[in-house]
């Protein structure tokens, strides 16, 4: 698998085939965890970044989905 984050997120398979994410923030949540990789990174840490502008419980719902 070869990830490449700058100029915009491309995830290629093995294959060479590119990996599609089915929304923006699933692409997003991919990156951030692959910034972070080795670290533990909390449920309310990633709602928070996400979904900034959303109350806590609607953020970690939106997670949730």
């Amino acid at each position: 698998m070869k990830i490449r984050v700058f100029g915009g997120l491309v995830v290629t398979r093995a294959d060479g085939e590119a990996m599609r994410f089915p929304t923006r923030k699933s692409e997003a949540l991919f990156a951030c965890l692959l910034e972070r990789q080795g670290e533990d990174v909390s449920r309310e840490v990633l709602a928070e970044l996400l979904w900034p502008y959303s109350a806590p419980e609607q953020s970690r719902a939106s997670l949730r989905q």
